[in-house]
């Protein structure tokens, strides 16, 4: 089975934007779309299957699709029998999955990018990158994605650095510069104004003013007290952002989306 870009969608709704993003990567990538339904039982199941296939009737039948039994929990067990390059996840008024803190939950343990985007937004082509980096190790991540879009899909990327007293954010972005440059793809360099605590709502902001088409995040290695209350930093970026916003999950070791 090849690897896909992979939309969770609940088939009250067909997400374009989403969709749209997806058709873009999978033609640069040469890897297929799939669109992930999750069902309560065999009956819901039925008009599901319903559903995917009007929908691959009306976009000519130009991606796979998944009906797999189970709820939100148990996506991170359900996507692990599926090859995923990157989970695509719209958000929509009009569909369950809207709310971001179930799903963010349902992500912590996933190995693979995943994306936020909101439908209610009109997508442009996601070419412009921001980068936020601070002093966790991994930041350094965030140049292996930034790398496999380079190489693969027009990209221009630029990195935003913590504004810290020391050193660790500043290796951190020569470390993703480094990889970059080792396979000839541009990118600029600039301080932000917030340090490593802020820098990633800082990105999410200026992309969301029009400085980006996506940003880069990482999410949070623990829930405190405070995020089980209200909710990780990265709920409120996903909540006010303007622009697809692509995840990475803290891991020992890095991501590779191409071979």
């Amino acid at each position: 089975m090849q690897e896909s870009f992979t939309i969770l969608c609940d088939v009250r709704y067909f997400p374009e934007q989403a969709f749209r993003l997806a058709t873009e990567w999978s033609k640069a990538f040469n890897k297929p779309i799939s669109l992930l339904s999750l069902v309560s039982d065999e009956q819901e199941r039925s008009g599901v299957e319903s559903v995917h296939r009007k929908w691959k009737q009306e976009k000519e039948d130009v991606f796979l699709t998944y009906c797999k039994t189970g709820s939100l929990p148990f996506l991170s067990l359900i996507l692990n029998e599926l090859d995923v390059a990157i989970l695509i996840i719209p958000l929509a008024k009009q569909t369950r999955f809207y709310r971001v803190m179930p799903l963010l939950s349902a992500c912590r343990d996933l190995r693979m990018p995943y994306v936020f985007i909101k439908e209610g937004f009109s997508l442009i082509a996601c070419r412009r990158w921001l980068i936020p980096v601070g002093f966790l190790p991994e930041e350094k991540e965030k140049g292996v994605i930034a790398s496999s879009f380079g190489r693969f899909y027009p990209s221009s990327f630029d990195i935003l650095l913590a504004n810290d007293y020391g050193p660790r954010a500043a290796r951190n972005a020569e470390a993703i510069q480094t990889l970059l440059t080792k396979f000839s793809i541009p990118y600029r360099l600039s301080k932000g104004r917030k340090d490593s605590f802020g820098i990633q709502q800082e990105a999410v902001m200026r992309a969301s003013q029009g400085e980006a088409d996506i940003v880069v995040l990482t999410a949070s290695r623990e829930y405190g007290l405070d995020d089980l209350l209200f909710g990780p930093p990265e709920r409120k970026m996903i909540v006010n952002s303007r622009v697809p916003l692509l995840i990475l999950n803290p891991r020992d070791d890095l991501y590779v989306l191409c071979g």
